[in-house]
């Protein structure tokens, strides 16, 4: 987002100079805290938030589907892959589904905020899980028959 913020106003003209500020250590911030603090590497999830308590992170137990599917949306599935393993994009998906999916005669049909299968069917928190499963399907294989069907 901010390499695309400084390539529009680079573009569009940038009488303040904002363009020319080198976003890259922000960028580098961001990805750091994504890969070594936000992600539980014994849950297999991103978490969800959490309070800092002197220099610790608590995080929040709770699961929120747009977590996940955002993480591997914007990060792509193949970064994901890259810090965390091979196939940890995928399961992310597996969980999300399991968790958080609305399902009727055995199609799902969207997704919800959490922990709340068929409670709830969010548009928002779908399309979020739909860029997710775009994102696996480009990074392979493209004709994967489950997340066609998803």
């Amino acid at each position: 987002g901010l390499r695309m913020l400084r390539e529009v106003l680079r573009r569009g003209g940038d009488p303040e100079g904002v363009a020319e500020v080198d976003v890259q250590p922000l960028v580098e911030g961001i990805e750091g805290y994504l890969r070594d603090v936000a992600f539980d590497r014994s849950r297999g999830l991103f978490h969800t938030g959490g309070k800092v308590v002197g220099k610790t992170l608590q995080p929040n137990p709770e699961f929120a589907t747009d977590v996940q599917t955002w993480a591997v949306g914007v990060l792509g599935a193949a970064q994901i892959d890259r810090w965390f393993g091979t196939g940890t994009a995928r399961k992310l998906w597996t969980h999300t589904k399991a968790r958080s999916g609305y399902t009727a005669d055995g199609k799902l049909l969207g997704v919800g905020y959490g922990d709340q299968p068929n409670a709830v069917l969010s548009g928002e928190w779908t399309f979020g899980a739909i860029l997710m499963c775009r994102e696996l399907l480009a990074a392979g294989p493209p004709d994967d028959p489950e997340l066609l069907s998803d």
